[in-house]
Parts: structure tokens; sequence; C-alpha cells
């Protein structure tokens, strides 16, 4: 009997807004593991669990917004 079914890149990654609004910044997640900032805050690593790959994207601490990510 399966319970539950996990899809491949089901999830995404989403940021609440000063204002209350929602931003989402990825949509190819599996299971989120982890987040983590450099010291100066201008990287971001994020870790998925079932591909087992850490992701480093430019961040930028103001805006909160993502650049492209590299693996």
């Amino acid at each position: 009997m399966t319970i539950f079914r996990l899809e491949k890149h089901s999830s995404a990654l989403y940021n609440l807004e000063l204002d209350g609004s929602v931003r989402k910044h990825m949509d190819v997640i599996t299971i989120s593991n982890g987040l983590a900032w450099t010291d100066d805050n201008r990287t971001m690593y994020y870790i998925d669990s079932i591909p087992r790959k850490v992701w480093a994207y430019g961040f930028n601490l103001t805006t909160g917004t993502m650049s492209k990510g590299i693996l």
C-alpha cells in the first residue's frame, strides 16, 4: 500500500514580502533541506534532498532577489 508518492520537482521555494505578498523563486524542488548565506549575504546556498545537490545563488539582501543558480 502506497500512502505517499513523492513526485520529483513538484515543490517550490517562496518568500514572504514585507507587504504580505508571496513571491515564487524556484519551482523545480523535490524536498527542501536547507538554506544558508555567506557572511556578506551575497550568496545563498540551497539544498534539495532527493538529487543530493547544493546550488549557489547570487542574492540581493535589499530586494530579496536571487540570480540564476550554479550547481
